[in-house]
């Protein structure tokens, strides 16, 4: 990018005074002279990794740890092994009042407990560390601890005893904890402070999310895309079971040692079982017992159910073991519908609207929606039986594959094999909805995926060696914050309330390596402003200077108040809303990433925007770049992360002579049409009079005199139909009948209905639905 003087800044300096884009994007300030305080916040957090042998705070932990300094509350995201546990022990240490820990299970508190002492002896805090248990059970209650780890059950049993309040409130595996709705009320109730909670899926129910948005200004939402991952997925159909099982021993037997093979839930491990040990495969049911055997390579692989909360699921961080899964059947779910059953709650969450009150008719809606659900519906004795694919379970359970390790994310293969065609092909349809795509076993070499699979495992760089990044994405709307964070898998929401007024909605998502904080400048941040010529050292014509060396725009952040948006120096006393407020939220969120990436609009006024906010962010990070993307889509979207790029300043400098002429053409003729016809607040523009002239041209045009031909319709009062040309034949109506009806327009389309209809209607297919679609936007 060109850097030179183009612009002036009224208030863009880090003092608010004024300041040239030139100088700004060559300013680099030190993080002690930008933020002191954080400065010597970050150093004690520095100082205790290193202390504890872990080098500085990763760019996921910086992150953090500058939200704690802001007071806030934290909702670690991330890949396993990205360092949210010790960031939590850390604050924890350095937590100046009480800090509970609470964990799922007490094996994992035992495992806190004993990390949090060996740190605590190396930084000396001398703080008092309880883990729960009988004996200090009643220290606990009475408050006489600095930390305390417990289990999710312990603090749900000691909950009506507690008096002291909680400076931090840490909780491993935010989503099982919440599984009880009271918890967090509880958890909520004790917290004078903040909270750090650790989630995987983001899931919580709407009371919920407005809890935590009320109390802390923080909110999660999970999405149906999948996050980063790094898995090839792969499907067969057979004829038969045994022609299945059959092909299922060649692939293990190929893939080698360290699988896990799934089978549908209720299924019988046993038949399974003594298939693959006669073929020579040393397996066993899942357990933590054969977990350690497999690690230990006693084991070839373990059978399990595929069950979301299943021992072989979720929970299990063995990236060198665990290379591959297998699915003898798609991952599903089943629900029974009986007549006598009320399923009134079930019918509001999956069909909508009221519950017919005849059987047959329940049948009939149940089958009309299978297909959109992509459900395999059957008739049975005593009811219906739905059969739906369980994507979730298959997302966690192929998972343990691919995490991520101190080089890289490791590679994994995921084989789904079954015999009901029907369902496979339901099961896929549903996980390309999520972004996960699949290939025919028949179309890949398995020989070359072991080797890639063997290849991501042997750690060829050190570990540590591989760099996290973080960034702050600004777009324009809000909307698309949203949207963006949901096509990366979902995310933490933070709300940062200015003293302006605004409400700075920003996501938070983690995907692979990367931290992406997305916010948006809701359009332009900044514009022309009128000075007084006596306070300004060069000729100034409606707020640009006049130098020699060229014309220079004098910007300003944009003002809002009830008339507008001001166009000049607002006058003292009057209230308003000032844009600067939300450069102040991202200038302070800036000191916490490593670069920026701007993705306005890809036109001349999108690269506008992101130059001029680049230019009052740049100071604060370390790097600015510029992204773009004309349909919003997960594809688009990732290839815009891959192809970033440096403002193009020749689009800037197009947009802005653009803005220059506006504000010369129109101010110049606004004060000439309003003194011609003698009324104040006329408007003309550069655009805007030459559209309305033509607007008038073709108006005078339309009413010239022509012939036309009036079709009458005299069973319908005063209603007819004006023609050019005199039709072929005239038709007269013998007898009519007129019939009056009311008919309440289609809401707007859903995506679901527009691909539904364009389908069946048009026969498009859905990604030429949705280009079309993108391009009508």
């Amino acid at each position: 990018m060109e850097i030179k003087k183009r612009e002036y800044f009224l208030r863009g300096s880090l003092r608010y005074k004024t300041i040239t884009d030139e100088e700004l994007y060559t300013l680099r300030v030190p993080l002690e002279v930008l933020d002191k305080y954080f400065y010597s916040y970050y150093k004690t957090r520095e100082d205790a990794y290193r202390s504890i042998g872990l080098g500085v705070p990763n760019a996921y932990q910086r992150y953090w740890i500058y939200q704690r300094y802001r007071g806030g509350s934290v909702v670690t995201i991330g890949p396993v092994g990205i360092g949210k546990t010790t960031f939590s022990l850390i604050e924890a240490l350095l937590c100046r009042g009480k800090a509970i820990f609470i964990v799922p299970t007490k094996a994992l508190a035992t495992t806190v407990y004993e990390k949090i002492l060996s740190m605590n002896e190396t930084l000396n805090t001398g703080k008092t560390i309880l883990l729960y248990d009988k004996k200090t059970k009643e220290s606990i209650i009475s408050g006489d601890f600095h930390i305390a780890v417990m289990t999710a059950q312990a603090f749900r049993v000691i909950y009506p005893e507690i008096k002291w309040r909680s400076r931090l409130s840490i909780v491993d595996d935010v989503d099982a904890f919440m599984k009880n709705p009271k918890n967090l009320d509880r958890l909520m109730n004790v917290t004078r402070g903040s909270m750090i909670l650790s989630s995987a899926t983001f899931k919580a129910s709407p009371r919920q999310r407005q809890r935590l948005r009320e109390e802390f200004g923080i909110s999660f939402r999970s999405s149906r895309f999948v996050g980063f991952r790094n898995v090839e997925d792969i499907y067969s159909i057979y004829e038969t079971r045994d022609q299945m099982l059959d092909d299922v021993v060649r692939f293990i037997q190929v893939m080698g040692k360290g699988g896990i093979v799934f089978l549908p839930r209720g299924a019988d491990e046993g038949e399974l079982l003594e298939t693959l040990q006669r073929a020579g495969i040393r397996a066993d049911v899942g357990s933590p017992e054969t977990l350690e055997a497999l690690s230990e390579g006693k084991l070839d692989v373990l059978v399990g159910k595929a069950a979301f909360y299943g021992v072989l699921v979720r929970g299990i961080d063995m990236p060198d073991v665990i290379r591959y899964t297998v699915f003898v059947g798609v991952p599903r779910g089943e629900i029974n519908l009986k007549p006598d059953a009320d399923i009134s709650k079930w019918w509001s969450t999956f069909i909508g609207g009221p519950v017919p009150s005849d059987w047959q008719e329940i049948m009939k809606k149940v089958k009309e929606v299978a297909d959109r659900k992509a459900w395999s519906v059957s008739e049975e004795e005593n009811g219906i039986r739905i059969i739906y694919p369980d994507i979730t379970t298959y997302i966690q359970a192929s998972g343990r594959t691919s995490r991520f390790t101190g080089s890289g994310f490791t590679f994994g293969v995921s084989f789904v094999a079954d015999t009901d065609e029907k369902l496979m092909l339901a099961f896929m349809r549903r996980a390309s909805l999520y972004g996960i795509t699949f290939q025919h076993k028949d179309e890949v070499d398995i020989k070359t995926l072991r080797a890639k699979v063997d290849m991501s495992r042997k750690h060829k760089e050190k570990e540590g060696q591989i760099p996290f990044r973080s960034y702050l994405m600004l777009v324009e709307s809000p909307h698309k914050v949203e949207t963006i964070a949901s096509l990366l898998g979902g995310g933490v929401f933070r709300y940062i309330e200015t003293s302006g007024g605004f409400i700075v909605r920003v996501a938070e998502v983690s995907f692979g390596t990367m931290l992406i904080v997305i916010g948006a400048t809701i359009g332009h941040t900044s514009d022309i402003v009128e000075v007084s010529p006596r306070r300004w050292p060069h000729q100034v014509f409606y707020g640009v200077s006049i130098e020699n060396s060229g014309f220079y725009p004098i910007m300003d952040t944009i003002k809002m108040f009830d008339g507008g948006q001001a166009v000049s120096l607002v006058p003292d006393g009057v209230e308003y809303r000032d844009k600067l407020d939300i450069i102040r939220v991202y200038r302070n969120l800036a000191l916490a990433v490593d670069g920026l990436l701007i993705a306005t609009d890809p036109d001349s006024e999108g690269e506008r925007i992101a130059y001029e906010v680049g230019a009052y962010l740049a100071p604060y990070g370390k790097s600015v770049y510029r992204m773009e993307f004309r349909e919003i889509t997960r594809k688009a979207l990732l290839q815009a992360l891959e192809d970033i790029r440096q403002i193009d300043t020749r689009r800037v400098e197009a947009a802005l002579v653009r803005r220059i002429e506006d504000r010369w053409v129109g101010f110049f003729l606004s004060e000439r049409v309003s003194k011609y016809f003698g009324r104040k607040g006329l408007s003309a523009g550069r655009v805007q009079s030459p559209v309305l002239g033509w607007i008038i041209e073709r108006y005078q045009l339309s009413r010239q005199q022509k012939d036309v031909y009036r079709v009458a319709f005299p069973f319908i009062e005063d209603f007819y139909i004006e023609i050019e040309d005199k039709p072929d034949d005239i038709v007269t109506v013998e007898s009519a009948s007129v019939e009056v009806r009311e008919k309440s327009p289609l809401p707007p389309y859903s995506t679901d209905l527009l691909l539904s209809d364009a389908s069946r209607i048009l026969g498009f297919s859905a990604s030429y639905t949705m280009d079309l679609a993108q391009a009508l936007f």
